[in-house]
């Protein structure tokens, strides 16, 4: 588990400095939070990471949740394209970052215990929200939006089901006991492949944009060409009905210099 999830931190790490693409960097940030969170759950993160802070381990789990929130609903934003064009959902999106930063701030603070109960209300609301946006995008035809949604119903499912085993309802197996982290392997690899479909539209709506281009480019030329051809055989056209007058048809400029066209004829008086 830990194991693929550092290899998803440094290979989105180096899709974002190649792309600079912001979603990346918050979804680096996602999921090194959610994989902390879950070395700290079992005592990992103290053996390895942080073996001199005693708080972080005993104390910190508010700390560490809402980092996993905060990065996730930035990361949601940015990944399901959420603006302007939908001013509900962007005000309810700040909403819950500010509750994830106040939680955030109170985990420093000695009453952090009773923010718990109020901070796993948030999640389940929040968690819901997400499922809502990424169904909303879904229906209008955001492609990327499919990723988003397996991705937390693998992730949800994961969790069910861990506490459904350890609540009694399930046999103590491994992909019961651990289905939260599995749900977690499905969710980072269904979300990089949508990271990556996102891309691969940008691309494809690049290289569209620039076809139409050069089709605007040659349609200018091939009419320029056209319209030259037109203005030569008109002027053709002048010259010959001048050559064959048995007047003398010239234009003078201001300057008092002929002009051409003039008439054949125009040549036996000058």
């Amino acid at each position: 588990f830990y194991g693929i999830m550092f290899v998803m931190i440094f290979y989105n790490l180096f899709v974002y400095l190649s792309t600079r693409s912001v979603s990346y960097l918050y979804y680096i940030l996602y999921i090194a939070s959610y994989t902390l969170l879950n070395m700290a759950s079992n005592g990992l993160g103290f053996q390895f990471l942080y073996p001199d802070w005693v708080w972080f381990q005993n104390e910190g789990f508010l700390l560490r949740a809402s980092l996993m929130a905060l990065s996730l609903i930035f990361f949601t934003i940015n990944y399901l394209g959420v603006n302007k064009s939908t001013p509900r959902i962007q005000k309810l999106f700040i909403i819950l970052s500010y509750l994830a930063i106040g939680f955030l701030v109170g985990s420093f603070f000695p009453f952090y215990k009773y923010l718990l109960t109020p901070f796993y209300f948030f999640l389940v609301v929040g968690f819901s929200f997400f499922i809502f946006v990424g169904a909303y995008k879904l229906k209008l035809e955001y492609r990327p939006a499919r990723y988003y949604l397996l991705a937390f119903i693998f992730l949800t499912g994961g969790g069910i089901i861990q506490i459904g085993q350890m609540n009694g309802f399930l046999p103590p197996w491994f992909i019961f006991s651990n289905a939260f982290q599995i749900g977690g392997v499905f969710e980072v690899i269904l979300l990089s492949l949508g990271l990556a479909d996102i891309i691969n539209s940008l691309l494809e709506d690049n290289l569209e944009a620039n076809r139409l281009l050069e089709d605007a480019n040659t349609n200018l030329e091939d009419q320029v060409i056209e319209r030259t051809k037109e203005l030569s055989m008109a002027l053709d056209d002048i010259s010959n009905l001048l050559d064959n007058m048995r007047q003398a048809v010239f234009t003078i400029s201001n300057e008092g210099i002929i002009q051409k066209p003039i008439s054949k004829y125009s040549e036996n008086i000058f």
